[in-house]
């Protein structure tokens, strides 16, 4: 049975809430698909390519996180959620710094030893 009193209090521990509507993710990660087939239609027309669009990828779960957090203002949804932002942007940089290192690391090898895959 559901009981008001015990989500209420539910909410009040959450300390990075959403601000999505009925929709929800699925909602926010179709206006995602949107700007992303926008954008790269108006670039294809810059280029005055003839090339047909292939579907965008679906977004990354942290920007779906992020914009599931930020108000239309452009402000976090709370200080809270605001620095668990910054902590995921810090961790994705991290993760891209060190497979960018992976990366060389491999390619130093290949031509050092010759070999390639």
């Amino acid at each position: 049975m559901f009981n008001p009193k015990k989500a209420k209090d539910n909410e009040a521990h959450n300390d990075t809430p959403h601000l999505l509507s009925r929709g929800g993710y699925k909602l926010l990660e179709q206006e995602m698909l949107e700007e992303k087939i926008k954008a790269q239609s108006t670039s294809i027309e810059k280029m005055n390519s003839e090339d047909s669009l292939s579907p965008p990828s679906p977004p990354p779960r942290h920007k779906m996180w992020k914009g599931a957090r930020i108000k239309p203002s452009g402000t976090w949804s709370s200080k809270s959620t605001e620095q668990t932002g910054e902590q995921i942007v810090r961790n994705m940089f991290s993760m891209f710094y060190f497979k960018f290192n992976v990366l060389k690391f491999y390619n130093f090898f290949s031509i050092v030893l010759g070999f390639s895959c």
